[in-house]
């Protein structure tokens, strides 16, 4: 099950989890100046408004220091701090995690997770975070010893980095995994410009092409499949449809004729 959330903002270890609105970017990330239409062409005015979805999954281990190798291998001891795979395929298997992942997108800004902390010694907390910020001054775990806990928790993540949580350990020893139940990643969200091109948002996208004449594809970063599309154009005299295929977007642009015809034309996938 997905649903739409118009606005999350998660208070964990400390941190607010929120979506910054987008702004329209270059190739490289700088503001650039919104193309020329062509002739009779209408301008978008529209601000696109962020979301993040929230994409429940079944319980499935990203982490275990019981079966970790190397430096995930446990237990973790008095001011252990390490960084943890979340996302894509690769690594999970040396973290003690579900070989090839949990089919979490390398784009999430949190997950939903059960933390487990077990075989423990000493009194002790743990404590989570975005791997890109500074550690909290809030725990998310608190344990005794010989005793098992776990805590239900929202974990922030840093979206598109590679060892995306950091976790540390104080006080006592103990042994640690994490099972990840749901994730909460952009909704897909951009508005293209008559020649394809992305003329503001983005969320979500990796790729868009016009392939001809009033038809556009918008490649998302995960698969669609039970997701529904919505295209809007920016002029009365126009009318666009959306369908998806797997991780695709297809958009058709018709003037009141009913003939293929260029168009700004914004696209939202509701999942």
């Amino acid at each position: 099950m997905r649903r739409w959330i118009e606005l999350v903002t998660a208070v964990v270890a400390g941190g607010a989890l929120a979506l910054a609105a987008p702004a329209v970017l270059g190739a490289q990330g700088d503001p650039v100046t919104p193309p020329s239409p062509p002739s009779g062409v209408a301008v978008p005015m529209k601000t696109l408004v962020p979301h993040l979805d929230y994409v429940t999954i079944k319980p499935c281990r990203i982490l275990d220091t019981t079966q970790g190798s190397g430096r995930w291998a446990g237990p973790l001891v008095d001011g252990t701090t390490q960084s943890y795979y979340v996302s894509g395929a690769r690594g999970f298997g040396r973290q003690g995690g579900t070989d090839g992942g949990c089919g979490i997108p390398t784009g999430v800004h949190a997950i939903e997770a059960s933390v487990n902390a077990s075989r423990t010694s000493g009194k002790g907390y743990l404590r989570a975070w975005a791997s890109d910020s500074s550690e909290p001054a809030a725990m998310v775990l608190s344990y005794a010893a010989g005793l098992r806990s776990v805590e239900n928790a929202t974990l922030t993540v840093a979206p598109g980095t590679a060892f995306s949580l950091t976790i540390a350990n104080h006080g006592g020893t103990t042994q640690l995994a994490v099972d990840v139940v749901g994730y909460y990643v952009p909704s897909i969200a951009v508005t293209l410009a008559a020649n394809g091109t992305i003329y503001a948002g983005g969320a979500g996208v990796v790729a868009t092409t016009r392939v001809q004449t009033g038809r556009y594809t918008v490649t998302a970063d995960r698969d669609l499949t039970g997701c529904v599309p919505t295209a809007t154009t920016f002029s009365d005299s126009n009318t666009a449809t959306a369908c998806t295929f797997l991780n695709d977007v297809y958009v058709a642009v018709t003037d009141s004729s009913s003939e293929p015809t260029i168009s700004y034309v914004q696209v939202v996938v509701t999942c």
